[in-house]
């Protein structure tokens, strides 16, 4: 007898859908890249921080690369150099870059310089983000000339959108941002010693001379006003220095002639220094006369005066 054995053997086959390309597209969003208030007189370089998100979907499961590029703005370029401009005839160089030392300026679509290649990765959905990368900001430092108010640059950013990293390019979105910065009237002043040397006597005048070296913004008018002394003395040409219990009678002038008095009294017949500032340093000679009279005993005879710059 004989005994058959059939064998059957299950075949299973899975056939899986083909992944349909989708185009892929990403788009971005920035944070405004503000300065707030600068002191430009400094000369200083004054830095922010602004950040790029980017946004994209495509194909699932793959990585697309976003090339964010910016454009020189709205307040033209010079060579590799942005400004933000005040309306009128200001300007202020800036720049915006892709690393935290200022070295690569961010570019791409501006001058030579080149746009970074992000990569984002798109999940089952085909969908994907990379959110908070840097923009390093810069205002460059040497620009005390600037006149004050306030400046602004509108930014086009183009997104560009690519399967491979080698290049920006593939299909584009553009967004704007704006980088603004205030600058506000400021002053900066320095002061040196009257000394009028050693006197003998009194029984006439004797002048001495020192400086005022005062800094204020470009077009920005300011008065320099110097109060009583120790003694408050009312009339700038009756400010004493004393040692002890005794005085020396002296005067501080606006001019080498000895005939306007300086002193803090401010509006229409005061006697304060009116001038306009420059950016850069403006000295302002200080005349100082002590007046014929009775010579006191000798020894150093001292007074201090509280200079007040207000722009």
């Amino acid at each position: 007898m004989r005994t058959t054995i059939a064998l059957c053997l299950l075949l299973a086959a899975a056939i899986l859908a083909p992944t349909r390309a989708v185009a892929q597209s990403c788009t971005s969003s920035i944070t405004p890249t503000t300065y707030g208030t600068v002191d430009l007189l400094a000369g200083a370089a004054i830095d922010t921080t602004g950040s790029i998100s980017i946004t994209c979907t495509g194909t699932a499961n793959t990585t697309v690369y976003a090339c964010p590029t910016f454009s020189a703005g709205s307040g033209g370029s010079a060579g590799d150099i942005r400004y933000m401009s005040n309306g009128g005839s200001g300007n202020v160089g800036f720049n915006l870059f892709r690393d935290l030392g200022r070295a690569q300026v961010w570019g791409g679509a501006f001058g030579t310089t080149t746009a970074p290649v992000i990569p984002v990765a798109l999940n089952a959905s085909g969908n994907g983000s990379v959110n908070g990368t840097p923009i390093y900001g810069r205002i460059y430092g040497v620009q005390n000339a600037a006149l004050t108010g306030a400046y602004s640059s509108d930014i086009i950013a183009t997104t560009f959108t690519s399967t491979t990293p080698a290049t920006c390019g593939g299909s584009a979105t553009a967004a704007n941002f704006v980088v603004t910065a205030t600058y506000d009237p400021t002053c900066t002043h320095s002061t040196a010693t009257l000394d009028f040397g050693t006197i003998t006597t009194l029984t006439s005048a004797v002048d001495g001379e020192t400086f005022l070296n005062v800094a204020c913004s470009n077009g920005s008018a300011y008065t320099v006003a110097l109060d009583g002394g120790l003694s408050g003395a009312t009339d700038p040409t009756q400010r004493h220095m004393t040692k002890t219990s005794s005085i020396l009678v002296y005067g501080l002038y606006r001019n080498g002639g000895r005939s306007l008095p300086w002193g803090s009294t401010s509006g229409p017949g005061g006697n304060t220094l009116g001038s306009t500032g420059t950016g850069g340093a403006q000295l302002h000679p200080v005349y100082g006369r002590v007046n014929a009279q009775s010579t006191p005993p000798p020894g150093t005879y001292r007074d201090t005066i509280v200079v007040t710059v207000t722009n």
